[in-house]
Parts: C-alpha cells; structure tokens; sequence
C-alpha cells in the first residue's frame, strides 16, 4: 500500500524545511572535507542515511518498479554526491549553494533529449543564471575558485536526478526507493573510497560531528522527504522552494564560516536566484517542460 498524498500546503512546507536543511548542510560539507576525503565522507553520510531508514524497509518487499528506479536513481546520485564534495573541499559554503542550485535550470534542458521541449521562461532564466554564477564564481583576479567546476558537475547531476525521481516517485513507496539510493550511493562511495583514499580511524573521529548531521539531515530526513512532497507538487513548482537551498547556504556561510559576502557576489547570486525563479514563470498555469508533439 502506498502512502497517502500530502496536501499542497504540506507539501511545500516540507520541501522549504528541505531546503533549509540542504542550505546549512554545505558548511558540514566544507568541514568534513578538511579532515576526509569526497568518497569516503560521502559513503559514510550516506551510509547514515541509509542505516536510519533501514528498520521501516528491511521486513518488506521491494518492488521491480523500486528496484530499478532505486538503482538507477542511486547511481546518479552517488556521481553528482561525490562531485559535490568534492568541490565544497575548494569552495565556499556560498558558491556551493548556488551553483548546486543551477539544476532548476539544467533540469529543463536535459529533459529536451528525452523529446520534450521547453517553454521560453527558462532561456530566459538561463540568460540570468549564467553571469550570476560569472560574478559569483569568478574572484576578481579572474581566478576560479578550485572547487566550482566540480559543484557546477553535480548541478547536471541533480539535474538528472531530479528528472529520474520525477519519473519514478508515483510508482513507488518513497522510504524504499529513498532507500536504495543512500545505500547504493554509499556502498560505491565506500569501496572506492577505501581502496583510493584509505582513511583513517582518526580521521574519521575528527569528521564526526560533520558527519552525523550531513548523514542524519541533509541525507536521511531532507533526502527522504523530498520523496514524498514530489508525489503531489510538480517538479516546476517544486524546484522553485528547493532552490532556496542557495539563500540558505549562503547564509550559513555567513554565519558559521564567516564567509566574505563581497557586492560582486551578492549581485552574482541575486542575478542567479532570479534565473532560477524566471525559468519557473507560468508553472501553476502550464508546465515549464512540454512533451513535445
């Protein structure tokens, strides 16, 4: 039996605590990575994740749509998590949150592949996007900072990811699809991570606080309500709340890490988070993305 759908208010509560959540994690991210390495930080938070939900799945039966849709959705996750921290081990809290969050726009254009077209909100989103993450990115010597390619990868991971999860979410139970992805990503994460990187114990203790919240929130709580607020608000509407995840880190960069919030990268992330809401104008009244005829 399937769960019941959540109410439109409900829903969108749950995806704004989401973002919330998502938005201080990138500065558990930054901490962790002074101490672990990418695979290995991110098997073992999605490791958490994993061992959270597994007393609500482990005496029930998976499906074959969850099965496949968990694997595949698992796989892409795991690529755009690593890539992801990765980069946060070479950027800022600030950076991260909003290039992470150009998925609201590269959602729509991958999506253009699978034989669907796009409404003209989001060129013009993507015309503003761009020169934010220009301004944002770039430091005024012209220097990138180190880790933003790397967040700007996992951008067209999520991307996919949220396309994939879009597919799937009506067919299956989301605490078992949710699931498989934490445990796929960090079974790969993990071996590879442990031939590659060969963490130590004492690394890990001193990642630890870093861990259990990026494991236990981010992961296991926002990950698997997502799951279930995208059965009832639609994929356009939804990417408009979760994309504040970028207000949020960059605020808790602020915060927590101290971060330098300079004119040029304000400017840069508001030119950004108008393109994220531009190319989600007229979503109530007709889809962003349209299957094409």
């Amino acid at each position: 039996m399937k769960p019941s759908r959540l109410s439109p208010l409900a829903a969108d509560a749950m995806m704004l605590l989401c973002a919330l959540i998502w938005g201080v994690g990138f500065v558990a991210q930054i901490l962790g990575a002074e101490h672990l390495g990418p695979l290995i930080f991110t098997g073992l938070r999605f490791g958490i994740g994993a061992v959270m939900l597994a007393p609500f799945v482990l005496r029930t039966r998976f499906t074959r749509e969850e099965l496949r849709g968990g694997v595949i959705a698992g796989l892409v996750m795991a690529v755009a998590a690593v890539f992801q921290q990765w980069g946060m081990g070479a950027t800022t809290a600030a950076n991260g949150g909003f290039i992470t969050s150009l998925y609201v726009v590269i959602a729509p254009l991958l999506a253009l592949s699978f034989g669907q077209r796009v409404r003209w909100p989001v060129w013009i989103g993507v015309g503003l996007a761009l020169p934010g993450l220009w301004l944002l990115s770039i430091q005024e010597d012209f220097a990138f900072h180190r880790g933003d390619p790397l967040v700007l990868v996992c951008a067209f991971g999520w991307a996919a990811h949220i396309l994939i999860v879009d597919r799937w979410t009506n067919h299956v139970n989301p605490v078992r699809y949710a699931f498989l992805q934490f445990l796929i990503t960090a079974v790969l994460a993990m071996t590879l991570g442990a031939i590659i990187e060969r963490p130590t114990s004492e690394a890990v203790m001193e990642a630890k606080w870093a861990l259990l919240y990026a494991g236990i929130f981010p992961v296991g709580i926002a990950f698997t309500l997502q799951m279930f607020a995208q059965r009832t608000a639609p994929a356009t509407h939804a990417a408009i709340i979760l994309s504040l995840e970028a207000v949020f880190a960059m605020l808790a960069g602020l915060l927590f890490l101290h971060e330098d919030l300079t004119s040029r990268k304000l400017i840069g992330a508001g030119l950004m988070l108008a393109g994220l809401l531009v190319a989600q104008l007229r979503a109530r009244q007709k889809p962003v993305i349209e299957t094409a005829m």
